[in-house]
């Protein structure tokens, strides 16, 4: 198992609370009932216009995973020039920036029905509200980041996303994006390995896009008393240093453990878009439930079988994931 049980149990079930809170965003954005009984995608346009942002125009749903590519592709180039020229205070504008209109689009709707049931919808505006809180979460997160706030965070910043991209999304189109993000992603980290370039340079930058729980350090002075120190064998070895060393080492320094458990925000992101297309297309609540139920299981399988030290593509593993759930749905259908 790459990480202890608690760390892999804390990220599976933040992709799952992520992948509910993504699906009940969307559900606000798009009308499920009539984009299934009309084939085609039914927005609620007014919720989207409180904050003036709306999908892309695309003219063929079935080749809208092209737009989706190309920003993927560009944006790595560009992260991979900030990680190059180690531009962290770009990477920060970049990252404020992204997560600010994600925030906005997630938290529009319930601010809205916030201030309606209060009933001070009339007396300020909703779209003031909304921007001024996401402003103070997006500057919260980048310049006074905490544990709490971080994940917090990333858990409605997918679902936003997702409300942009799902209404451009088919069934097709959406599984030609998963196959060809999967091959991306394996080329990407087990072959270029620029993927783990980015992902460290964002962990150590402290702006990761994605979960993130780092382990516990050490503190203190070794030399005052002996500590436990893990080991490649696993065994504890009790350790009396001449000399001091400084306040804060890993307590995995010396091993192959990683200093961090993580899951990046593509990982969530993706099977996010599946499942709200999937919900869409069917018209049903129940169906991308079964989605983000076989996706959430081949993720625990991955963290299961993938091995201390290693970097793993994590999307061709939720891809099958996202595939062995609408085959279940197909199946249940002709029931």
């Amino acid at each position: 198992m790459k990480h202890p049980i608690n760390m892999t149990l804390l990220l599976v079930v933040m992709f799952l609370i992520a992948q509910l809170v993504g699906l009940l965003i969307i559900s606000e954005y798009v009308d499920i009932s009539a984009s299934h009984e009309t084939g085609t995608t039914v927005k609620n346009t007014e919720v989207y216009r409180r904050i003036g942002i709306e999908p892309p125009e695309v003219e063929n749903e079935s080749f809208s995973f092209i737009f989706i590519l190309g920003s993927v592709l560009l944006g790595t180039v560009l992260i991979l020039l900030i990680v190059q020229f180690g531009k962290r205070r770009l990477w920060k504008i970049w990252y404020l920036f992204a997560v600010l209109m994600a925030l906005l689009v997630a938290l529009n709707p319930f601010i809205f029905k916030a201030m309606v049931w209060l009933g001070v919808v009339n007396l300020v505006s909703p779209y003031l509200i909304t921007a001024l809180i996401s402003l103070g979460l997006s500057v919260l997160k980048v310049f006074m980041p905490n544990l709490y706030l971080h994940n917090a965070t990333e858990v409605l910043i997918y679902g936003g996303l997702a409300a942009l991209l799902v209404p451009i999304l088919n069934l097709f189109s959406v599984a030609i994006l998963l196959i060809a993000i999967s091959i991306y992603d394996a080329y990407a980290v087990w072959k270029s390995k620029h993927m783990v370039k980015m992902a460290e340079f964002q962990r150590d930058s402290n702006l990761f896009a994605g979960f993130s729980f780092p382990y516990k350090t050490v503190k203190g002075y070794l030399g005052k008393k002996a500590i436990e120190i893990p080991s490649p064998e696993r065994t504890r070895v009790a350790v009396k240093p001449s000399k001091p060393i400084p306040k804060e080492i890993s307590p995995h320094k010396n091993d192959d453990s990683p200093v961090s458990a993580i899951l990046g925000g593509g990982d969530i992101a993706f099977p996010l878009l599946f499942a709200g297309v999937v919900m869409k297309t069917t018209g049903s609540y129940l169906y991308p439930l079964v989605v983000v139920a076989t996706t959430t299981t081949a993720l625990l399988v991955l963290f299961w079988r993938a091995e201390k030290g290693k970097f793993y593509p994590a999307m061709p593993f939720l891809s099958v994931g996202c595939f062995a759930g609408l085959f279940i749905c197909w199946l249940a259908s002709l029931i």
